[in-house]
């Protein structure tokens, strides 16, 4: 997570142990739990496997109810926010949604629904840092509930997402394409971490009313005070960080395979100002002063 003078007590960052496992095969990491897992490149693809076999159980989901990419049910995204971040422009439907409609249709088995429910509220806590990975239980129950699904179903995922599947799976066995794979799953974990400390953020600034959207999120965090407007209108940082939201939106959903450039930096760029911003709010709390430019870096996205 971005080190910042709000958080008492800053989580490490496992976008960074995932970069270093990539470069040097391992990494010790600080789980929420307090013990330290002994992260591999195949520990992380395990991982990135169980994430990849969600979003094929979400198309698969949304197929069943006939939504597809360009459907008129999808909610249509900013134009160009979309052109900015290089992103399809719509959001995915969330996996809540589409298990409603699958079951007010009933286009799949309920048994298989009720699995994917409880399925869900672990998925969203490893997309939303609440906890850091899937556990072994867990992908077991993953990889059997979307083998499951493709068998009691005439819809499949995407081609794109089905070749990555089978992708982490062979670099698990001898470690083919793992360097861009690991790039790729830091690259998710990266802006899972902004959205973490947009909430610890909000949480120091005594404006955290429940659970709100991410993107409202950090409208929320703008309006905080006079100089948490200041600072975020000054980089342009909403802006940005809705695009980063909404590259992370169809990484999550396996609408985009393998980020691009201009899409990666979107995700980075985000990271990297909003630690600045969020550090320069904990020095200006603690009655500090900062230099013109001082937390700036010249990054103009």
């Amino acid at each position: 997570m971005i080190h910042s003078s709000l958080s008492s007590s800053p989580r490490p960052s496992l976008a960074d142990a995932i970069n270093q496992v990539r470069t040097t095969g391992k990494a010790d990491f600080l789980l929420a739990s307090g013990q330290v897992a002994k992260l591999t490149r195949v520990k992380l693809l395990q991982n990135y496997e169980s994430i990849l076999h969600m979003a094929g159980i979400e198309q698969v989901l949304g197929e069943s109810i006939g939504l597809t990419p360009g459907s008129e049910a999808l909610k249509i995204a900013n134009a160009e926010l979309s052109r900015f971040a290089d992103v399809p422009a719509y959001w995915v439907l969330p996996l809540g949604q589409l298990i409603y409609q699958a079951d007010k249709q009933k286009s799949v088995p309920y048994g298989i629904l009720k699995q994917v429910a409880y399925l869900k509220t672990i998925r969203d806590s490893v997309m939303h840092g609440e906890a850091d990975t899937f556990g072994e239980q867990t992908r077991k129950a993953v990889r059997q509930t979307y083998e499951q699904l493709l068998k009691r179903s005439v819809h499949t995922p995407s081609a794109a997402l089905r070749a990555r599947i089978e992708a982490v799976i062979q670099a698990k066995i001898d470690g083919t394409g793992a360097e861009e794979i690991l790039t790729t799953l830091g690259t998710l974990y990266r802006a899972i971490e902004s959205e973490v400390e947009i909430r610890v953020a909000l949480k120091e600034a005594g404006v955290l009313k429940g659970e709100l959207p991410l993107v409202e999120s950090v409208f929320e965090l703008k309006r905080a005070s006079g100089v948490h407007q200041k600072i975020f209108q000054r980089d342009n940082l909403t802006w940005k960080f809705r695009a980063n939201a909404l590259v992370r939106n169809h990484l999550v959903h396996g609408t985009i395979i393998t980020p691009n450039k201009r899409q990666t930096n979107v995700v980075d760029q985000a990271y990297q100002l909003l630690g600045q911003a969020i550090a320069e709010l904990g020095l200006k709390k603690n009655g500090g002063t900062t230099a013109t430019g001082e937390f700036r870096n010249g990054i103009n996205l």
